[in-house]
């Protein structure tokens, strides 16, 4: 099961950014340092896996963790570590820890989509297929006893255990941790009748070697007209006091989608209350943007901060006419608790000619210390198809615009060997971020990248 591979790949020169590519971009992108770390489908077969359509984890020793949707031993998806090299510019070192699919009927699942949790040097992670019943996964890794042997995966849970699939059908975006070791995460679809997803919570044992409980905390597409949502795509946040907060990519008034708060019950055995805080597409034309599909992020003082896929601009400007190519978007708690919160569309994309500024973010922000959020689209940029990284800068003036440039476009190199589609959501680590391409060289495996401001 999960046979180990290891694949090494001289690590593509370090290029600025600010060469050719991202000279239109602002005197800002002339710090850019883009490096790829590794590229997949390096392998025959693409054993070292192909399409990491996820994000990254970051290790001890600056190890990273991550998952390709195919590729690896039974061609459907790997997860796999990157370790740095011991001297300056050594190559990174690839290993698969599991290859997906490697049990009968893909029990263990397949396909993984985002991105991994680490808790105690074990990884925890979702498959939107597979299972036991083929609803999908919640699974976890766990280190081999004797090093350079594979890492054993244990399956959790098998979606549609239930009947009509109450308990959901292909779990979506990220997982999360409680203090108590409790995971949890969202179905896209199937909740009993109501079929618009659910929030789930996931509660390991008490006793070592029995089953995790599964409980469903919201269905989804409860109300009329699914004014509370229908689904959800995207990983949840967790506050100091236990509620959970996420986006719905449908629903809501308008059908815009919707971003919601799951507050826990007072009581052992109560229900979770949903308030939905704001709706999309509240606004002619939908420039407040519309179909949000990637996890929110929450400041010190409880505003939360997105993105969607569509809305934003809409006019001739807009390819195809289309009512705009996303946005990020501010929502500020109010200041007397039951008023509504407020949204503020920080920065609408295809603002420029060819989108340029990029198109269609889909990954989560990440926030610096000086309040800059940080993200990436997957369309837009230089060439108008292969995506950007970019930087929001708060204003200097209170109300006043927030700026954007694009640290990097992709498919910059030559034959694209930077990669192309970020689809996943960077990290940072000391001022460095990481992430994936889904799409690049080596028949379009992706690859690895890092970003040095």
């Amino acid at each position: 099961m999960g046979s180990q591979c290891m694949a090494v790949r001289t690590v593509a020169a370090g290029v600025l950014a600010a060469a050719l590519g991202n000279m239109s971009h602002g005197n800002e992108a002339f710090a850019q340092q883009f490096m790829v770390l590794y590229t997949f489908c390096s392998q025959p077969n693409c054993a070292d896996g192909s399409r990491p359509v996820a994000g990254l984890t970051r290790g001890k020793r600056g190890a990273l963790y991550g998952t390709t949707n195919v590729g690896g031993g039974g061609g459907n998806g790997t997860a796999f570590k990157l370790t740095p090299p011991v001297s300056e510019g050594d190559p990174w070192t690839e290993t698969v820890l599991y290859s997906f699919c490697s049990l009968m009927r893909c029990a263990d699942g397949y396909n993984p989509a985002f991105r991994l949790l680490m808790r105690r040097g074990a990884l925890y992670g979702t498959t939107p297929y597979g299972g036991a019943n083929n609803g999908g996964t919640v699974f976890e890794l766990t280190r081999p006893a004797t090093a350079g042997n594979s890492w054993t995966e244990t399956v959790l849970h098998s979606f549609c255990s239930l009947s009509n699939c109450a308990d959901g059908v292909d779990p979506q975006g990220n997982l999360i941790m409680d203090g108590e070791g409790a995971l949890y995460g969202v179905t896209q679809y199937a909740a009993g009748g109501n079929r618009g997803g659910t929030v789930f919570k996931l509660t390991p044992p008490t006793a070592e070697g029995n089953s995790w409980t599964e409980t469903v905390l919201y269905n989804f597409c409860s109300l009329s007209s699914c004014a509370d949502g229908d689904g959800p795509r995207a990983g949840l946040l967790i506050d100091r006091q236990g509620a959970l907060y996420g986006t719905a990519q449908f629903g809501g008034i308008q059908g815009g989608g919707l971003v919601f708060k799951l507050t826990p019950p007072s009581m052992t055995g109560g229900l979770w209350a949903e308030t939905v805080l704001y709706r999309f597409c509240s606004v002619l034309n939908c420039t407040d943007g519309a179909y949000p599909q990637a996890s929110l992020i929450m400041d010190s003082r409880g505003a939360l901060y997105g993105t969607t896929v569509n809305g934003g601009i809409f006019g001739a400007n807009v390819i195809g006419g289309s009512p705009g190519q996303g946005t990020v978007f501010k929502l500020t708690p109010p200041t007397v608790s039951g008023n509504p919160w407020t949204e503020t569309v920080l920065y609408r994309f295809c603002s420029r000619a060819y989108c340029a500024d990029g198109a269609i973010p889909a990954s989560r922000l990440v926030i610096d210390q000086y309040g800059a959020l940080y993200g990436t689209t997957q369309s837009g940029g230089n060439d108008g198809l292969s995506g950007t990284i970019f930087k929001l800068t708060p204003p200097a003036v209170m109300d006043g615009p927030w700026t954007e440039t694009v640290l990097h476009s992709f498919c910059s190199l030559q034959s694209c060997a930077d990669g192309a589609q970020p689809n996943g959501d960077l990290i940072m680590h000391q001022g460095v971020l990481y992430g994936t391409t889904n799409t690049g060289p080596n028949n379009g495996g992706g690859t690895v990248f890092k970003l040095t401001p």
